[in-house]
C-alpha cells in the first residue's frame, strides 16, 4: 500500500514540477482550458472529499434516511448553477476582483480575509476526516502528514492543472471503488437485499432524531448555505465553453446525488450489522474485514479525496496575495513565488489546526457555511444579474445579517426554534438587500 502510494507521489511531483515550469503568473498559476471530462471530475473533487463520504456514512449511521434528505438541497444547488449561472461568465482572477469595482477596495480587502478563512476552514475538515479514519488504527499520522505535504507541494508547484489531474485521479479511484465495494458486499452478504434487512425499521423514519422544522433548516442550509463559494466561480471560468460549465455542474449534481445516497444506505446498513455499537469501531470492522485490495483502493481514495481539497489552498494562497497583500501594497516578493510559498504554509497550517478538532463533520461545515451564503450570497447574485446595491448598503447589510445571526444563536433561540441561525442569515440578508434594491430604483 505504501509502495502504491510512493509511486503516486513520485509521478505527480515530477509532472507537476514539469508542469510548473510553464507557468509564468498568477493568471497562468489559476487558469487553465479544461477538456469536458477533466472539468466533470474537477467539479465533482470540489465537493466530494473525506468529508463528504464519511459525514453520509456517520448521518447514514445515526439518524437513517432523514439526513439524506436534508442534503437533497446541494444537488438541487448545483443543477441550478449548470442552468443558470454558469451561462454568464466573468472572467476575474478572484473573488474580490468581482466586488471591487462596485463596493470599494475595502470590501475586495474584507472579502479577501473571508474567502481565505472559509478555504482554509474546509481544507482543515477535511484532513480532520480523514484523520479521524485513517489515522486510528491505519495509517499513523505522521506517515498522513508527509502525504498530504508532499501532495500540497505538487500542486504548489503546478497550480490549477495539477489539481485537475489530482481531481481526475479521484474520480477514477471513486469509480474503482463503488464497482470493488459493490463485488464485495454481494459476495460478503450473500445479497444486497439481505444487507438493506439488517437497517433498523426506524433508521427508515423521516423523523428519525429530526422535526420537520430541523429538515426545512438543513435543506435551506445545504442548498444556498455555500453556493456561489469561490470553487464554483474558478471551476465555471476554466470550462472551454457554456455548455461544457452547464453540462457538468448538471451531471456532477445527478452524480452526486446516487453517490450520497449509496453512502447513507451504507451507513444505514453498518448501523444494523453493528448494532450498539460506536460508528468509528464499526467503519473499523468493516474496513479490517474487506479484502485487501478493497482497503488499497478505499486507503488511496480517501487520501486522494483530501489531497483534491488542494484547489481550495490554490483559492485561499491567490486570493491573500492578490486581494489582500497587492490592494494593501506589500510587496514582499514575486507573487507567484509568495503564491507557492502560502499555498504550502497555508496546508500546514490546516494539518495542525485538524488536530484540535472535535466537533461532527456536517455541523463543521454548517458552522462555516454561515460565513459566506448568509453575508455574500444576495450581493454575488446582484453582481450576476445585474441588480447590484450601493456601497454603503452592502456593509450595512453585512453587519445586521451577522449580528442577527448572533444573537439568534447566543439568544438560544435555535434550539428552541429548530431553525438554523444559517437560515436567518440567510432571510435577513435577502430582504434587506431586496429593500436596498427597491430604495436605489426609488432614486
Amino acid at each position: 500500500m505504501f509502495f502504491i502510494l510512493a509511486i503516486l507521489l513520485v509521478i505527480f511531483i515530477i509532472t507537476s514540477a514539469i508542469i510548473g515550469q510553464k507557468i509564468k503568473d498568477l493568471k497562468a498559476f489559476t487558469s487553465t482550458s479544461a477538456h469536458f471530462f477533466s472539468l466533470i471530475c474537477t467539479v465533482i473533487s470540489s465537493f466530494i472529499g473525506g468529508v463528504f463520504i464519511i459525514g453520509h456514512l456517520e448521518q447514514g449511521f445515526s439518524h437513517g434516511i432523514a439526513p439524506f434528505l436534508t442534503f437533497l438541497g446541494f444537488p438541487l444547488q448545483l443543477i441550478l448553477i449548470g442552468f443558470f449561472i454558469t451561462q454568464r461568465r466573468i472572467k476575474t482572477l478572484t473573488v474580490g476582483e468581482l466586488f471591487e469595482p462596485l463596493y470599494g477596495r475595502y470590501a475586495k480587502i474584507f472579502i479577501g480575509f473571508i474567502v481565505v478563512g472559509f478555504n482554509l476552514g474546509i481544507v482543515t475538515i477535511a484532513f480532520y476526516s480523514v484523520g479521524l479514519i485513517l489515522g486510528q488504527n491505519i495509517i499513523s499520522y505522521i506517515y498522513l502528514v508527509i502525504f498530504f505535504l508532499l501532495f500540497i507541494l505538487s500542486c504548489s508547484l503546478g497550480g490549477i492543472s495539477s489539481v485537475i489531474w489530482v481531481s481526475i485521479l479521484e474520480f477514477i479511484v471513486i469509480i474503482t471503488t463503488l464497482f470493488l465495494g459493490l463485488i464485495w458486499s454481494i459476495y460478503h452478504y450473500k445479497s444486497l437485499n439481505l444487507l438493506i434487512g439488517y437497517i433498523p425499521i426506524t433508521h427508515w423514519q423521516i423523523l428519525n432524531g429530526y422535526s420537520y422544522a430541523q429538515l426545512f433548516s438543513m435543506f435551506i442550509a445545504t442548498l444556498l448555505g455555500n453556493a456561489l463559494m469561490p470553487s464554483v466561480i474558478g471551476t465555471i471560468n476554466i470550462a472551454r465553453s457554456k455548455q461544457q460549465a452547464k453540462m457538468s455542474y448538471i451531471l456532477a449534481g445527478l452524480f452526486i446525488t446516487v453517490f450520497a445516497l449509496f453512502l447513507n444506505l451504507c451507513g444505514m446498513g453498518v448501523a444494523g450489522v453493528c448494532n450498539g455499537c460506536s460508528i468509528q469501531n464499526a467503519l473499523d470492522s468493516v474496513f479490517l474485514t474487506a479484502p485487501f485490495l478493497l482497503q488499497v483502493f478505499i486507503v488511496i481514495g480517501l487520501l486522494v479525496l483530501t489531497a483534491s481539497k488542494d484547489l481550495f489552498l490554490n483559492i485561499a494562497a491567490v486570493t491573500f496575495v492578490n486581494d489582500i497583500l497587492k490592494t494593501l501594497r506589500i510587496n514582499i516578493i514575486d507573487d507567484l513565488k509568495l503564491v507557492r510559498i502560502c499555498m504550502f504554509v497555508f496546508g500546514l497550517t490546516c494539518i495542525t489546526l485538524s488536530f484540535f478538532m472535535s466537533l461532527s463533520l456536517i455541523y463543521s461545515l454548517l458552522f462555516l457555511y454561515k460565513f459566506w451564503g448568509p453575508l455574500f450570497l444576495a450581493s454575488f447574485l446582484g453582481i450576476y444579474f445585474n441588480k447590484t446595491i450601493s456601497q454603503r448598503a452592502f456593509f450595512i447589510n453585512i453587519a445586521i445579517t451577522f449580528f442577527t445571526m448572533t444573537s439568534w444563536h447566543i439568544s438560544g433561540l435555535e434550539k428552541t426554534t429548530n431553525i438554523h441561525d444559517l437560515v436567518i442569515g440567510l432571510t435577513v440578508n435577502f430582504v434587506l438587500y431586496g429593500v436596498a434594491r427597491k430604495m436605489a430604483m426609488k432614486k
